[in-house]
């Protein structure tokens, strides 16, 4: 059964820009391939920025990203079986450039 997930808008702290730059998934069961994109949003008018599709298998260890906005939302979608685990992540805070 083919399937899609999304979570909701994420911020770090107080809602300064964020930058992502890995990710480390955590399955407790997986099989076959499923995808992971990534978007982020600057401000809540503008368009968000997506990354990816990102492909994950039982074999991933970490992804390398660049993502940067204030809010940030993941996106799975696939058709094989999992489960999800605790996912840890490289994420710092920082301000806007000059």
């Amino acid at each position: 059964i083919a399937y899609t997930l999304e979570t909701g808008d994420m911020q770090v702290g107080d809602g300064s820009f964020l930058h992502a730059r890995k990710l480390i998934p955590n399955y407790d069961r997986i099989s076959g391939s499923h995808n992971l994109s990534i978007r982020t949003r600057g401000y809540p008018a503008r368009a968000a920025v997506t990354k990816g599709p990102y492909v994950i298998t039982e074999s991933t260890d970490n992804l390398s990203i660049r993502a940067r906005g204030r809010n940030v939302r993941l996106y799975w979608s696939g058709s094989d079986d999992f489960r999800l685990g605790l996912w840890q992540h490289r994420v710092t805070q920082h301000g806007r450039r000059p």
